[in-house]
């Protein structure tokens, strides 16, 4: 997906003027009652990039001056800029998690502990004081790629069958 910035052709720390600038020329170029005609005193402007070769210049010159348009909206207002530039860093963190490939982690490498939980099992279990079936089990834990920790209980492990070192 295109950003607002690469549709003006600027860099995402453009200072307004320079936001200006670019929307004011591309608006020249693009606009459908201004298509084609050259301002004095300003080189022309390529709009290839924004016109595909389907026979339809027009009908593209408007999907693009209309992108433009959008992208001026957005980043002339300093609040909406914000927001729009926080939301480009979350899709960016987003793309960045999901290109992290998973690691092998076997069972032996984990850290674990020993804690009382919550049981389906009420005869084989203990009760706490207020009536929860509880039983003490190991927990396992490993550090995730989106920054949380991932818990494993043993009780989870021999219903699966898989008690000894397995991979994960």
């Amino acid at each position: 997906m295109e950003t607002h910035y690469e549709v003006l052709g600027i860099s995402a720390c453009a200072s307004l003027d320079e936001i200006k600038t670019a929307h004011r020329r591309l608006a020249r170029a693009l606009h459908p009652d201004k298509a084609g005609t050259a301002i004095l005193g300003t080189p022309p402007l390529s709009t290839s990039r924004f016109c595909e070769d389907d026979g339809s210049e027009d009908g593209s010159r408007s999907a693009s001056f209309l992108k433009v348009q959008e992208a001026w909206e957005c980043l002339r207002d300093s609040s909406r800029k914000r927001e729009y530039d926080e939301s480009l860093a979350r899709r960016r963190e987003r793309v960045d998690l999901k290109a992290q490939k998973a690691v092998e982690v076997r069972l032996s490498q984990l850290e674990w502990e020993v804690c009382d939980v919550e049981s389906d099992d009420f005869e084989a279990s203990q009760t706490s004081g207020i009536g929860i079936p509880l039983s003490t089990q190991k927990v396992f834990f490993s550090n995730c790629r989106c920054g949380d920790c991932f818990e494993l209980l043993e009780e989870e492990l021999i219903n699966c069958g898989k008690e000894q070192d397995h991979v994960w």
